[in-house]
């Protein structure tokens, strides 16, 4: 894994919100850094379709609503000093 990639997942771990996963969680931090999906996934060396149902099953342990860029406003909103 490339230094820059560890020093952003090691960035993110640091979130904990309750009721979400680690990965959960490591994704809610890189959405906060406003990361794209596809980004994301290459970070994370995942697929695109794995972190969309990372993303949706975030959004509804959160509680917010179906809209698409509801969870990154949120995110980038409750993380400002992350």
């Amino acid at each position: 894994m490339e230094q820059s990639k560890i020093f952003i997942l090691e960035e993110t771990i640091q979130l904990g919100i309750r009721g979400l996963t680690r990965m959960e969680n490591i994704i809610l931090g890189l959405i906060a850094q406003q990361k794209k999906s596809r980004e994301i996934a290459d970070l994370l060396y995942l697929s695109e379709k794995t972190i969309r149902n990372h993303r949706y099953n975030i959004k509804k342990k959160l509680d917010l609503p179906n809209e698409n860029n509801s969870l990154s406003r949120w995110a980038v909103t409750s993380f400002k000093c992350a």
